[in-house]
């Protein structure tokens, strides 16, 4: 589950990024 925590954050990024 330690995995999610980075995996979500990554997701995050990518989407704040994709919105700008």
């Amino acid at each position: 589950m330690t995995t999610e925590k980075p995996f979500k954050r990554a997701r995050n990024t990518f989407s704040d990024a994709l919105k700008g």
